[in-house]
C-alpha cells in the first residue's frame, strides 16, 4: 500500500493548512514611539526630580524647613510622580494595524482611529490636544473628530505605511 503525503490528508498537510489560516487572520501591528524632546524631559522629569531630592533632604533632616512637610506626603508624592514619569515616557505609542491607528498615552488614553476615516496628515507644531512628547508633531485630521497631535519617533517611516493602508489620505508638508 503506498501513502502520498502530497494528497492533502496526511496531519502535516492539515497543520500548515491550519497555521497559514490563522496566521492570514492575525492583524499585523507596528508600533511607533513618541518622538522626545527637551522640553517634555524637562516637564516630566523635572517635578519628579524635584520631589525624589526633596523626599531625601527631609529624610536626612538637614534642613530645618523641611521638617513641616509630613514624610508621608513627601513618600507618597514622590511614588505618584515616578509612576507617572514612567508611564508617560516608555508608554506613549502609536500602534499602526491593519485598520487601525491606536493612539496610547501612558495608561490614561487610548484612542482608535480607523485609517480609513483619516483625510489628511500635516507638519505642525504643538496644539491644544496633544498626544506627543515632542514639540515636532503631525496633525491628524478625520471625519467627524477633532484634530489629533501626535509626534512618532519615525516620522517617514510613520507616514509611508499610512499612506500604503489608505492612499487617500493628504500629506501636507
Amino acid at each position: 500500500m503506498k501513502i502520498s503525503c502530497y494528497t492533502g490528508t496526511t496531519p502535516v498537510n492539515a497543520y500548515i493548512y491550519y497555521a497559514y489560516n490563522e496566521l492570514a487572520t492575525i492583524k499585523m501591528k507596528q508600533t511607533y514611539k513618541s518622538k522626545k524632546d527637551t522640553f517634555f524631559r524637562i516637564l516630566i522629569w523635572g517635578p519628579t526630580i524635584i520631589v525624589t531630592v526633596l523626599m531625601v533632604i527631609r529624610q536626612t533632616d538637614q534642613f530645618d524647613a523641611f521638617k513641616t512637610i509630613p514624610i508621608e506626603f513627601l513618600g507618597l508624592g514622590t511614588i505618584v510622580f515616578w509612576i507617572f514619569a514612567l508611564l508617560v515616557w516608555f508608554r506613549t505609542e502609536y500602534i499602526i494595524t491593519d485598520d487601525e491607528l491606536i493612539l496610547r498615552f501612558a495608561l490614561f488614553y487610548t484612542y482608535k482611529l480607523k485609517i480609513g476615516n483619516i483625510k489628511s496628515i500635516t507638519k505642525s507644531g504643538l496644539d491644544l490636544w496633544v498626544l506627543a512628547l515632542s514639540s515636532d508633531c503631525l496633525k491628524i485630521q478625520s471625519e467627524g473628530i477633532r484634530d489629533l497631535t501626535i509626534s512618532p519617533k519615525q516620522k517617514d517611516q510613520f507616514l509611508s505605511r499610512l499612506s500604503e493602508l489608505n492612499p487617500n489620505i493628504e500629506i501636507r508638508k
